[in-house]
């Protein structure tokens, strides 16, 4: 699951990393969030941007402002 979020300048993105079981949405073991995490993160690093982990298993974007993207 995906939650966006602008504020002042600044536009942030906290993920959840999910799976469907049984027609239910439920959160990921520990070891595959944390290699799903690892993996965002190295592939976002040509973007300038970083993948850390918040609290609780939640993913936060890092290093990215809608003023940089404006300027593309």
């Amino acid at each position: 699951m995906y939650f966006a979020s602008v504020d002042n300048g600044r536009v942030g993105l906290q993920m959840v990393p999910m799976r469907m079981r049984r027609l239910r949405l439920e959160r990921v073991p520990h070891d595959y969030a944390e290699w799903l995490r690892r993996t965002l993160d190295q592939i976002s690093r040509p973007f300038k941007t970083k993948v850390g982990e918040a609290t609780d298993g939640v993913f936060g974007l890092s290093g990215i402002s809608r003023t940089r993207q404006q300027n593309r």
